[in-house]
């Protein structure tokens, strides 16, 4: 493996680790938001969950399904520089 390649690779990381973060700060935010209001419920958090992985879900199938050197998500030249 190429120094570039490890240097992406490790970028892709991060960005999962920023997007985890962020996923739980919006959760944590709204389920206290909830609670304040007195509209707070388990059902509601179960559906949050749910939907949260619906929206991974929306976003990572086209990337598996096509492949991410797939000219469907960015043209050759953007990709090579």
């Amino acid at each position: 493996m190429t120094a570039a390649e490890k240097h992406s690779v490790e970028e892709s990381k991060m960005g999962w680790i920023l997007f985890a973060i962020l996923q739980i700060t919006v959760v944590v935010a709204g389920i206290r938001q909830e609670q304040r209001a007195g509209l707070w419920s388990w059902s509601k958090f179960v559906f949050a969950l749910g939907f949260g992985g619906l929206e991974v879900m929306i976003v990572l199938a086209p990337l598996y399904s096509f492949g991410l050197k797939s000219p469907c998500f960015m043209p050759h030249s953007l990709r090579h520089g």
